[in-house]
């Protein structure tokens, strides 16, 4: 089983600007965010049952499976979230070059909804496209489609990642086009779940957010 949780919150995800590889810190909402997933993947690990606060959250795994490894992308933030979660299960983080955010190039730092009047057509439908110095969704794809079939074969992986690598992961175990990744609404402090296998991987969750009041 994968559990793919997008890091906590930042200022800038607060502002809705383009982080990218911009090495920015969890705020306290992000914080919070981080704390709430892991109380609720330790009793889902430990108990085998869902949190009663996220009634649509998968219950399919087995109390007391084993948590083969938390593994984080190099980002701060994700690095901070990773480590919070780490904490609560009593398990060390590693990280994984592959799991960090897709680069935005000359656009990170810039509103989102700036981009979204500039050069949103071509973006959300052509995945070879890259914002200046950046990188294109289906670069992201490539890299990140080959932890599908390392990471399914173990019992219980929890990959702390962002936004375009999760979505690209989803994308590729639905057997989706990368560029549909762009219909999925995906939030800071949200768990997404993979089960399955490589050759038929089964999404059973998304976009959990376990924080009170978050459904």
């Amino acid at each position: 089983m994968l559990i793919l949780a997008r890091h906590g919150q930042t200022n800038a995800n607060a502002q809705r600007l383009l982080q990218g590889r911009t090495d920015l810190a969890l705020n306290p909402a992000g914080v919070a965010q981080a704390t709430a997933m892991g109380d609720y993947l330790a009793v889902w690990l430990e108990q085998g049952v869902q949190p009663s606060q996220s009634p649509a959250a998968p219950s399919a795994i087995p109390g007391g499976s084993p948590i083969v490894r938390v593994v984080s992308s190099p980002l701060l933030r994700a690095r901070q979230t990773a480590n919070i979660i780490g904490d609560l299960l009593g398990v060390v983080p590693t990280v994984d070059e592959r799991l960090v955010e897709v680069s935005y190039g000359e656009w990170e730092g810039m509103p989102v909804v700036d981009i979204a009047n500039t050069a949103a057509s071509r973006w959300r439908t052509d995945p070879d496209f890259a914002p200046p110095g950046g990188e294109s969704l289906a670069t992201v794809e490539a890299r990140v489609l080959p932890l599908l079939d390392e990471w399914l074969q173990d019992d219980v992986v929890i990959a702390v990642s962002h936004v375009s690598p999760i979505k690209a992961l989803l994308t590729s175990a639905l057997r989706m086009p990368v560029v549909a990744s762009w219909r999925f609404r995906l939030d800071n402090g949200a768990l997404t779940i993979v089960d399955g296998n490589a050759k038929w991987p089964v999404v059973t969750g998304f976009n959990i957010l376990p924080l009170a009041g978050e459904h």
